[in-house]
């Protein structure tokens, strides 16, 4: 290709670092980015119910869907703008929140339209706190 070739490293995490809830914010879906979302069960043997939150800077919904994902299996959203039918703006909120003890990993793809290059962000748990000393 003469644009040549744009790839991206993704952090492997442990298992033991993952959590019910993936949380992404602060991503860009402008004329000039396109952000792909992905959420994945890592348990050998039980699916994993995961809700699908998509929420504008100021926390206003703009999108929800329920899935379920089977042991092992990673689903991938495409273009937030045109897989949610959400209009172009700054600040948007992904969520991913998985029913129960289920642990996933969440994470969000933002690519320049004009250079193809991405960055990678994985999904944060918001209500984990820390476990070391008070």
């Amino acid at each position: 290709n003469p644009a040549g070739e744009v790839g991206q490293n993704v952090p492997g995490l442990g298992l033991s670092t993952l959590h019910n809830e993936a949380f992404l914010y602060g991503l860009s879906t402008t004329v000039g980015y396109r952000v792909n979302v992905g959420v994945a069960n890592p348990d050998d043997a039980t699916a994993a119910i995961v809700t699908v939150r998509v929420r504008d800077m100021n926390n206003i919904l703009l999108y929800s869907q329920g899935i379920i994902l089977q042991p092992h299996e990673t689903r991938q959203f495409n273009d937030l703008v045109a897989a949610f039918g959400i209009s172009p703006q700054e600040g948007v909120q992904v969520e991913f929140d998985a029913v129960g003890s289920s642990v996933i990993y969440g994470y969000a793809s933002e690519v320049r339209n004009d250079t193809g290059d991405a960055i990678f962000m994985f999904g944060t748990c918001p209500n984990v706190f820390g476990t070391g000393p008070n």
